[in-house]
């Protein structure tokens, strides 16, 4: 039923979309190609930078505010709290008639089926350059008046332009890109003197080619995986010369340190135990749902549960913004070892003191768990987008994955861990390490920074 659907609704689509000239055609053919050259500035003081997002997910947000700090910290005299901006494109920027403008209603959607709605979804968005070519004729011409203005323009208030603009999602490059030129030429400054325009990829070890388009001044990957990926898919005579950087993922302020630290990962375990004033003689699995408190975290948590005192290790559960979690936790767990969270800013310092990490294989999150060595049992992922990131985990050596839909195995191998020596933590606390970078979000800042100038 649902293939029929599809095609009967697809083929209008097509016939639509091969008929019709947009601006945005000619990406397509040429998409993934760096360029050779970038454009030099010598931006304004305060520096103006915007950061374009959607809130599907926390993690776009998450980087970006990671960005945010960064370029407050490294640059406090060129760049100030009001000279940067965080935007959300597609809701506060696309007619709200649109579907656009209900993008993060769309994914969570889409999230909550993976294998019947995302899978497909994303395959097709990645596989079919007519649907892909399709979308981006539609995105043009129904939200080009309100993100031309989102563009050119810092505020409704504020009507000088950005020095610098910075996407932090996969759907906010090529459009965009196409609309800055377009503002260019008819400046009479000509399109290639458009405003600069940088890409952070905030996916991990797999991501979708809508991240990456040849007129972008500058791309940063996180892992080998993807800079791969974006090597294949540009072509043998335009290799992208400087443009492409592999650094790392954007993660928050409190592991920027990290690195810096010369104790060892077991002597930073007790501390971040007294820190959050747990018990430094046992071990802690940490459980994290995610911002929206995603996944069958209640059966995970109450199957781990069960065992904290045969085990002898304490518990923490983390279930970001999702109150009803939070509060269905507490009414069918009660324990002094068990300790359950809402929303936290100290992920930091709990990943730190964590023996062993629980989750989601989000970028965001594993990236974090690689910046402080902490082992890690991936319990799902989305297909596409994060298969790549369980892949990292247990080709790293750093952890496992044992789905979400067994808790029972999940139990199981949180108990043969810690039965494992010292030694079996600090192997795969060294392999982890091995694909973190906790200096990565300000070295991005940086980089860019060094380019345009500041």
């Amino acid at each position: 039923m649902y293939l029929m659907t599809a095609s009967f609704l697809l083929l209008p689509v097509i016939k639509f979309a091969t008929s019709f000239h947009i601006p945005v055609q000619q990406i397509s053919s040429s998409m993934l190609r760096l360029s050779s050259t970038s454009p030099t500035v010598v931006p304004s003081s305060p520096v103006k930078i915007k950061l374009l997002i959607s809130d599907t997910g926390g993690g776009h947000r998450a980087s970006a505010n990671s960005l945010k700090a960064a370029f407050l910290s490294r640059y406090p005299d060129r760049v100030t709290e009001e000279s940067i901006v965080i935007d959300d494109i597609y809701v506060d920027h696309s007619p709200q008639w649109s579907h656009f403008s209900n993008f993060p209603g769309i994914y969570k959607f889409a999230a909550s089926q993976p294998d019947l709605v995302w899978k497909n979804v994303y395959e097709i968005g990645e596989d079919v350059d007519i649907l892909r070519q399709f979308n981006d004729c539609l995105t043009y011409h129904i939200c080009r008046e309100g993100w031309t203005e989102c563009l050119t323009k810092m505020s409704t208030e504020d009507g000088d332009s950005p020095d610098v603009i910075i996407s932090c999602h996969p759907l906010t490059n090529t459009v965009p890109i196409t609309l800055l030129e377009e503002a260019a030429e008819r400046s009479g400054k000509g399109k290639d003197k458009r405003s600069p325009f940088y890409t952070v990829c905030t996916d991990l070890n797999s991501a979708h080619r809508t991240w990456f388009d040849e007129r972008c001044d500058g791309v940063y990957v996180p892992t080998e995986g993807l800079r791969k990926k974006a090597l294949s898919l540009m072509t043998p005579s335009n290799n992208g010369g400087d443009k492409l950087r592999k650094i790392g993922l954007p993660i928050r302020e409190g592991f920027w340190s990290l690195s810096d630290s010369q104790t060892s990962r077991e002597e930073q375990r007790k501390q971040a135990l007294e820190e959050l004033e747990l018990d430094t003689g046992k071990r802690l699995v940490v459980v994290i749902g995610g911002g929206d408190g995603m996944g069958k975290v209640a059966a995970i948590a109450e199957n781990v549960a069960e065992m904290v005192d045969e085990m002898g290790f304490q518990l923490v559960v983390i279930c970001g913004s999702n109150k009803k979690l939070l509060s269905d936790l507490k009414t069918s767990i009660n324990h002094p070892s068990v300790r359950l969270l809402g929303f936290v800013n100290n992920v930091h310092t709990l990943m730190l003191g964590a023996s062993i990490l629980i989750t989601k294989a989000g970028p965001g999150t594993l990236a974090e768990a690689a910046a402080t060595g902490t082992p890690t049992i991936c319990t799902s992922f989305l297909p596409g987008q994060e298969a790549g990131n369980v892949d990292l985990v247990v080709d790293g050596g750093w952890g496992c994955f044992c789905s979400e839909d067994d808790p029972a195995n999940i139990k199981s191998t949180v108990k043969t861990w810690l039965t494992q020596p010292q030694s079996f933590f600090e192997e795969m606390s060294e392999k982890a390490k091995a694909d973190g970078n906790p200096q990565a979000t300000l070295q991005i800042v940086e980089d860019i920074g060094s380019r345009i100038g500041i």
